[in-house]
């Protein structure tokens, strides 16, 4: 089972709204019940047990030329 939540958020950093300064956070939650015994035929090619966060921070500069 795999979730992601996802946020953005956008500043502008001119008057006429052409140039702005954009942050994203993204968060993945990866859970695999593999390990806790039989799968049966829904987790067949789960080959591995993959537990796992992932948290994803990004900074930007967007452009437009509208």
């Amino acid at each position: 089972m795999r979730k992601t939540l996802s946020l953005r958020a956008e500043l502008a950093l001119d008057a006429a709204r052409h140039l702005f300064l954009v942050g994203r956070y993204t968060l993945l939650l990866s859970s695999s019940n593999v390990a806790q015994g039989e799968g049966g035929l829904e987790h067949g090619l789960d080959y591995d047990d993959r537990n796992f966060t992932q948290h994803v921070l990004e900074a930007g500069v967007l452009t437009r030329l509208w």
